[in-house]
């Protein structure tokens, strides 16, 4: 697998959007990878790669976007 970069950035503006302030469930956040057009796969290892790097955050099954998280969905949106 490689990273894709518009996935991350998908995948980081979905857990802004639709988090509450205990997350989104993982499987809440997997449904929506269809919506944004990319695979499960794609969507996946985007999620898996964000949270190992510390961008997001996983408790339960919740995940959240960290402080970097954010700084990082800015950095990617301004490209």
């Amino acid at each position: 697998m490689h990273r894709n970069y518009e996935a991350a950035r998908r995948v980081l503006e979905a857990v802004q959007q639709y988090a509450g302030v205990n997350g989104i469930d993982f499987h809440a956040l997997q449904e929506l990878s269809s919506r944004h057009g990319f695979s499960g796969d794609d969507w996946h290892y985007a999620v898996r790669l964000l949270t190992d790097s510390g961008f997001l955050i996983s408790d339960d099954g919740q995940l959240q976007m960290t402080w970097s998280g954010h700084n990082l969905l800015e950095t990617l949106s301004d490209q």
